[in-house]
């Protein structure tokens, strides 16, 4: 996946906040977002464009009122534009568990 567009560049890391160290270079794209590799795969660029359109800044709250206002996995994934198997992954790396209450 193309990293060009997915947010404005700011000079700061989508993950961690700190500063970029060559921002200015726009032959690479993943250097106006991530400063390292592992930040990239801490909160992917797709789950950065789901979090901007639903206006949150946590990614873990973002996959949870994405799956708290659909109520399945597949839905949740299409609303974040992701895979369904990306999701889970997500749900893994963030901690989040399906939790039933009978009343």
């Amino acid at each position: 996946m193309r990293a060009a567009g997915i947010a404005p560049a700011t000079g700061r890391c989508l993950a961690c906040g700190a500063a970029l160290r060559y921002s200015g270079d726009r032959r690479i794209a993943a250097n106006r977002y991530y400063c390292s590799m592992a930040c990239q795969s801490q909160v992917p660029p797709r789950l950065v464009r789901a979090m901007a359109a639903m206006g949150v800044s946590d990614p873990r709250e973002c996959v949870l009122q994405a799956l708290r206002s659909t109520g399945t996995v597949q839905a949740a994934a299409d609303m974040l534009q992701a895979d369904k198997h990306g999701l889970y992954a997500w749900i893994r790396r963030y901690g989040i568990r399906r939790v039933v209450e009978w009343r």
